[in-house]
């Protein structure tokens, strides 16, 4: 049966106002009705105190049971009052109604507070604790009061019956009061103290009805009173001592409970926290986080899985860690697990695991065998994604160790491993050797075709150096247009083999922009026999041999010999007085007349460049024009020349005649430095010398390093007047096709072949080819290094119309010639 608080609260309130109508209409009534009205209110206490034990929980039960017990005691006592009784009965039954009041009223108060468990509640003074306390005064006064009276021989007056009534309604009011509902509630803190006050008010009720008691016992002469009285009042005594001492072990005990429940209720919300903590730490970390059996069964994830890999971590339990990593890094993991078999252990392993799209990323994998802990018993593993940061790692290293532009090692990383080849070396006799390359001519493909253009030629010589390498070899760019080759556990000759090869692979064209571009390389190389303790010294070394190859011609590959470190130090001692030369105009011409073959005349000169060095005197052109081609100091030097060339063929228009031409050699910096066009016309401006008088010289290298761009400058100079000749021709590429696509006015033979003529035996087929060929292409041909009589006549044999050479004149100052120009004509004729 349920009984809602809105009919308890309805009930209350019509008891009260009939209550108030009684009290009002209470002393009009007959004994007869009073003693009706006396039963019904006891009747309605008990019913009362019955809903009580319905409406609230069982552990208040015990106090109601009490009360109406003790309700239907008065009752009876109060019923038995006009008849002839025992009065020790009556007095036992009024002595017993007191404590079993506090002990009802005791267990309420313990019932509110059931094992100390705290809950949110009021306080023990809610409005039924006070009802209940007016109850039992109440009662108390109207005992007293019909005691007094009793003793006195007195009628009963109504303030008995009135306070009765009152003490009665008080009881059913607390009952019944709606606020009772939180009686079964538990609270935190209970404010209950039985201290002198509620003492002494218990002590007086009992005290009270024990008098009364009395009083009622002096009709009956059976009765001891004296021993009554005392009985009485020890038995009083020991009641209230009693309850007393159990009020203040009940306090304590609650107190006791309620700290203990506070305490426990502390560590359970510490452990609640703590655990929503690691949740919400385990949810949003980033790192992953697995159990797993020593069999590599996955048993438990956390949920950060699901963002990080993608995972559902329900969909991992029961699955194998091995079927996630890459199969690369199967057999590294092997050896990660066999560090975590003892328990405690722990190691960490850098791996790749597959993520739900399929897709792999690089994890920081740390884990600990926890088998020895009973609250995981589980290999315990951390995985944090360092896919970004191994990423970055490495391209710290590639940018520290290797070369951006080709990929290949860099100086940093080729020195340290030439240092750990010369510590091997000294460790086990094996030898490496360094191969230091050159690329001959590169700066003009950069200042003819741009820099993109010669990061395309570096990148393809990258490729190529790679591809004829070994896998223990390292190549390696160390800056501009210069790359580095160690071999490893190679001898002398092993070493002349790979650079070879070198040369051979990068005389190739390389396709650049639909363009072929020509280039070659200059080589040095330098062995661990040398007794090496440096890397630097020894490519330093590798480095002065290079120099040599480009000095012995370029194309070629020259091993270090110690003689060379001497010529290094000339060498740079050279480079330095060759920039004061050209500050200070340092540079002569001398010229070599260029002689018609079948008359013996002039036809023209070729102007040939001299030092005049203050030290070492006059210097010829093998001395310096390299380094000047290598250093760019070509290029203001030729710019020179050229102009006192111009202005010296103006004055001999004048002198020998007007029909003399100078012939100026042009380098292939020059070409690709893109200045020429304007240097060729203030030249011609400021001598005022005929265009047409003026022929360029330019090597095939120079033409062919790019043949589009050599034609475009070519034909720009052609504008002016000027004519272009190929000097050394057949020397260089052979790249006869390319005639047909030059503007070429004149052809010289190169020296080399005409030194063949002097043996009659020999066929001068070479030179023969290309006579007959210029004659189909309609251009003149010039034999260089004539020397003797034989190779005149076999030149004029042959069809070639111009030649030059020791057996018409040297190269000379200009006095000199002019003076000796008509009786060197006269010898030859």
């Amino acid at each position: 049966m349920r009984i809602d608080s809105g009919s308890v609260a309805r009930t209350w309130w019509m008891y009260s106002l009939s209550g108030c109508a009684m009290l009002v209409g209470y002393p009009g009534l007959s004994p007869r009705l009073q003693d009706a009205l006396h039963a019904a209110v006891a009747g309605l206490a008990v019913g009362a105190a019955v809903a009580a034990m319905r409406l609230y929980p069982q552990a208040q039960a015990g106090g109601w049971y009490l009360l109406a017990v003790i309700q239907v005691a008065h009752s009876i006592v109060d019923a038995r009052d006009g008849e002839t009784a025992s009065a020790l009965a009556v007095g036992l039954l009024c002595l017993v109604y007191y404590p079993l009041f506090i002990i009802g009223l005791v267990l309420l108060i313990r019932g509110h507070n059931p094992r100390g468990q705290p809950a949110a509640g009021p306080a023990l003074r809610w409005p039924p604790s006070h009802l209940l306390l007016l109850s039992l005064g109440l009662t108390a006064v109207a005992d007293v009061t019909y005691a007094a009276a009793t003793m006195r021989g007195e009628p009963v007056s109504g303030i008995a019956d009135v306070a009765w009534s009152l003490g009665s309604a008080a009881l059913i009011s607390a009952a019944l009061y709606p606020s009772m509902r939180a009686l079964g509630l538990p609270v935190l803190e209970t404010t209950a103290r039985f201290g002198p006050q509620q003492i002494m008010l218990i002590a007086a009720g009992m005290l009270t009805t024990m008098l009364g008691t009395l009083g009622a016992s002096r009709s009956s002469s059976a009765v001891d009173i004296t021993v009554f009285t005392v009985g009485t009042l020890g038995v009083s005594l020991l009641l209230l001592s009693r309850t007393v001492s159990i009020v203040r072990h009940l306090e304590q005990a609650v107190a006791r409970a309620q700290a203990l429940r506070a305490e426990a209720d502390t560590r359970e919300e510490r452990r609640r926290w703590s655990e929503r903590r690691f949740r919400s730490i385990v949810h949003s970390s980033s790192d992953v986080m697995l159990l797993a059996r020593p069999d590599g069964t996955i048993t438990w994830c956390g949920d950060s899985i699901e963002r990080i890999c993608g995972y559902q971590p329900a969909d991992l339990t029961g699955r194998e860690m091995v079927d996630f990593l890459h199969p690369d890094d199967v057999s590294v993991a092997a050896y990660f697990a066999e560090s975590l078999v003892v328990p405690g252990s722990s190691a960490w392993l850098d791996c790749r695991l597959r993520l739900a799209d399929g897709s792999y990323r690089i994890f920081q994998v740390t884990g600990r065998n926890a088998l020895n802990d009973p609250a995981v018993d589980s290999l315990l593993f951390t995985g944090l994604d360092v896919t970004e940061r191994r990423q970055l790692a490495d391209q710290l290293i590639e940018r520290a160790f290797f070369d951006h532009l080709t990929g290949l090692a860099n100086r940093a990383l080729l020195m340290d491993r030439v240092d750990r080849a010369i510590a091997q070396h000294d460790q086990d006799g094996r030898h490496a050797a360094v191969l230091l390359i050159g690329l001959d001519d590169f700066k003009t493909v950069n200042d003819s075709l741009g820099h993109e253009a010669g990061d395309q030629v570096l990148r393809q010589t990258a490729e190529r150096l790679t591809e004829r390498l070994r896998v223990a070899d390292t190549a390696a760019r160390i800056g501009g247009d210069e790359f580095a080759i160690l071999l490893d556990d190679v001898n002398t000759e092993q070493a002349g083999a790979a650079a070879s090869r070198v040369l051979g692979a990068l005389r190739e064209p390389f396709l650049i922009d639909d363009h072929e571009v020509y280039t070659s390389a200059s080589i040095g190389s330098s062995t661990t026999s040398g007794k090496y303790d440096d890397p630097d010294v020894m490519l330093r070394d590798a480095n002065i041999a290079m120099h040599r190859a480009k000095s012995s011609g370029k194309n070629r590959c020259e091993a270090f010999l110690p003689s060379m470190r001497a010529d290094a130090v000339r060498r740079l001692e050279l480079h330095g007085d060759l920039q004061r030369a050209v500050d200070r105009n340092e540079f002569v011409v001398f010229y070599q007349p260029i002689i018609e073959l079948s008359t013996n005349r002039p036809s023209g000169f070729e102007a040939l460049v001299r030092w005049q060095h203050p030290t070492h005197g006059l210097l010829g052109p093998d001395r310096f024009i390299q380094l000047a081609e290598e250093t760019g100091l070509v290029i203001p030097m030729g710019r020179q020349i050229l102009h006192r060339a111009c202005c010296q063929a103006s004055r001999w228009h004048t002198t020998l005649g007007s029909e003399l031409r100078m012939a100026v050699n042009v380098s292939a910096k020059q070409v690709a430095d893109g200045r020429l066009l304007d240097d060729v016309t203030r030249a011609m401006r400021v001598s005022g010398i005929d265009p047409s008088k003026l022929t360029l010289e330019l090597t095939e290298s120079a033409l062919m390093a790019d043949i589009d761009l050599a034609a475009k400058r070519l034909k720009a100079l052609r504008s002016l007047g000027v004519r272009i000749a190929i000097d050394d021709f057949g020397t260089g590429y052979s790249s006869l096709a390319y005639l047909d696509r030059l503007p070429i006015d004149l052809i010289k033979i190169d020296r080399s072949f005409v030194a063949t003529l002097d043996d009659p035996m020999q066929e001068a087929t070479l030179v023969r080819i290309m006579v007959d060929l210029a004659h189909h292409l309609d251009i003149p041909v010039v034999a260089e290094g004539i020397e003797t009589r034989t190779q005149r006549d076999r030149l004029v044999a042959l069809g070639c119309p111009l030649g030059q050479g020791y057996l018409f004149s040297r190269p000379q100052d200009p006095q000199a010639l002019e003076g000796a120009l008509t009786d060197l004509l006269a010898e030859v004729r």
